[in-house]
């Protein structure tokens, strides 16, 4: 099954959704708070590397880097969507 069809069915069916937005927030939880915060500033709150980097007085590498592996630990911790 392909991924957008997947997509298609969690739009669809409710329970899917639910399931879908559990494990999200669940993979997320697990990440470690460098990453986490890393993550939610891009991805979720748009912000850009260079701001990110400012507010936790860290270097942009150093951000790239963290978002870099959360976004990997994610990919993992939600394969079982993909498969």
């Amino acid at each position: 099954m392909s991924a957008s069809t997947r997509l298609e069915l969690a739009e669809q069916n409710p329970e899917l959704q639910i399931a879908l937005h559990h494990d999200v927030l669940k993979a997320i939880a697990c990440l470690s708070s460098e990453q986490r915060q890393v993550l939610v500033m891009r991805d979720m709150e748009g912000m850009t590397a260079p701001a990110v980097a400012s507010i936790l007085n860290i270097t942009v590498e150093t951000v790239k880097s963290r978002l870099h592996r959360a976004r990997n630990t994610l990919r993992q911790s939600l394969k079982h969507w993909d498969e």
